[in-house]
C-alpha cells in the first residue's frame, strides 16, 4: 500500500505541476476543487446519513439518537469536519465497524486527500517562484528541505519541527517526497532522455529496493514518476478506450468503505471472493460517481468567467 500510494503521489506530482504552470491561479484553485470537493461531499453526504444510519438500524440501536449524537463521533461531525479536509480527520462514525479487523474506521482512503490538496496549493506557490528564480531551483530547493525534515525527524532533531510546516502532519513527509519528486520530473518533460540514462535509473531503482529501509522510502519510490511512463512507453501500453471515462477517484474513494461494509455483514472465506466482489461493487459505484457527480462538475472549467 506504501508503494502504490507513493507511485501515485509521484505521478500526482508532474501531473499537477504541469496544470499548475500553464494555469492562472483562479483556473488552478477553481479546478482543483471541482475535481475534489463534489464527489467527495456527495461520499460523506451518503456515509453520514445513508450508510451509517443502515448499519446503525442492523446493529439494533436507536436511529433517533444516532441523528441527535452532535459529538466529536457523530454524523454531523463527520460531515462538516472532513469536508474542510483537515490533516486530522474523523475516521469513524459512532464506532460502527469494532468489530471488523481493521477497526472503526469509516473510509480510510480518505487519508491522503487533505495532503493532496495541500501539495497542490505548495505546488503552486512553488511554480510561482519557480517562474521568477527558474524552476529547477525551485523545485530541488525544496526536496532538499523535505529530505533534512525527514533526517531530522528520524534523528529527534527538535529543530526540524520549527522550521516544519504546521498544516503538514510530518507523519506524512514521505508522501510529500514523492508528490515533489514528480515536481521536478516536470524540468525533463521535454527533454530528450537517453535510454542508457532510464536503464541507470531503473538499476538505482533496484539497488534501493535491495537496500530497503529510508533509502528506498525516499530516493527508491521518489525515481517511479521517471520508471512508471518510460516502461509504459517501452511496452507500447496504451489507455484502453473504456478508460475514457476516469473512475479512478470514485474507486478510491469509495473501495475502502465497500471493504468495510463488506466484512461487517459478510464472512468471507475466500479472500479472492472478497476482492472480487469489493471490485465490482466499487467500480460500479465509481461509475455513477462519475456520470453522475464527477463530469457534471468538470464540465463547469468551461465557465467563461474562470478563464477572464
Amino acid at each position: 500500500g506504501f508503494f502504490a500510494v507513493g507511485a501515485f503521489f509521484c505521478i500526482s506530482g508532474f501531473l499537477i505541476t504541469r496544470t499548475a504552470i500553464d494555469s492562472s491561479p483562479l483556473n488552478f484553485i477553481f479546478n482543483r476543487f471541482l475535481r475534489i470537493w463534489p464527489a467527495l461531499f456527495v461520499l460523506l453526504i451518503l456515509s453520514s446519513f445513508v450508510i451509517a444510519p443502515i448499519l446503525i438500524l442492523h446493529k439494533g440501536e436507536n436511529i433517533l439518537i444516532y441523528f441527535m449524537n452532535f459529538q466529536s463521533t457523530g454524523p454531523w461531525t463527520y460531515l462538516f469536519h472532513n469536508i474542510f479536509l483537515p490533516v486530522e480527520l474523523q475516521n469513524s462514525i459512532q464506532d460502527i465497524f469494532s468489530t471488523n479487523p481493521n477497526g472503526t474506521i469509516f473510509n480510510g482512503s480518505l487519508w491522503t486527500l487533505p495532503l493532496e490538496i495541500r501539495a497542490y496549493f505548495i505546488c503552486f506557490f512553488l511554480v510561482i517562484l519557480g517562474k521568477k528564480f527558474g524552476l529547477l531551483k525551485i523545485f530541488i530547493t525544496f526536496e532538499i528541505y523535505l529530505f533534512i525534515c525527514i533526517i531530522g525527524d528520524l534523528y529527534k532533531n527538535r529543530f526540524i519541527y520549527f522550521v516544519y510546516p504546521d498544516f503538514i502532519h510530518i507523519g506524512a513527509k514521505f508522501m510529500f517526497i514523492f508528490f515533489f519528486a514528480g515536481i521536478v520530473a516536470i524540468y525533463f518533460e521535454r527533454k530528450t532522455v537517453k535510454n542508457l540514462h532510464m536503464i541507470l535509473i531503473l538499476l538505482i531503482f533496484v539497488l534501493t529496493l535491495i537496500i530497503g529501509g529510508l533509502i528506498f522510502e525516499i530516493l527508491g519510490i521518489s525515481l517511479l514518476v521517471f520508471l512508471i511512463p518510460f516502461i509504459a512507453d517501452k511496452l507500447k501500453f496504451r489507455r484502453l478506450r473504456f478508460f475514457k471515462n476516469d473512475i479512478s477517484y470514485g474507486t478510491y474513494i469509495y473501495g475502502y468503505l465497500v471493504g468495510q461494509i463488506l466484512i461487517y455483514y459478510f464472512d468471507f472465506n475466500s479472500h479472492k471472493l472478497f476482492f472480487l466482489t469489493t471490485v465490482i461493487i466499487t467500480s460500479a459505484l465509481a461509475l455513477l460517481s462519475w456520470f453522475l457527480i464527477e463530469k457534471p462538475a468538470l464540465k463547469l472549467k468551461n465557465l467563461n468567467y474562470v478563464h477572464r
